[in-house]
This record gives C-alpha cells, sequence and structure tokens, in this order.
C-alpha cells in the first residue's frame, strides 16, 4: 500500500492532502514515506 500510495504521489496521481484524508494517513507520514522510497 505504501508504495502505491508513494508511486500516484510521484505521478500526480494524488496530492499529499488527498492521499491523506482518503486513507485517514498524517501528511507527516507519508512525507517520511518519500523520503525513504528515494
Amino acid at each position: 500500500m505504501k508504495r502505491q500510495i508513494v508511486m500516484d504521489i510521484e505521478t500526480k496521481a494524488a496530492t499529499i492532502a488527498e492521499v491523506s484524508r482518503e486513507y485517514s494517513i498524517t501528511r507527516n507520514s507519508i512525507y517520511k514515506w518519500i523520503c525513504f522510497s528515494g
């Protein structure tokens, strides 16, 4: 799930705010996933 979310953000399919609301994940967590994904 994390990889798909990061991929959606990186390909501009979704914004961090949209993903955060849709999956009830903090933006801080999403930024960390992006950072660790390289």
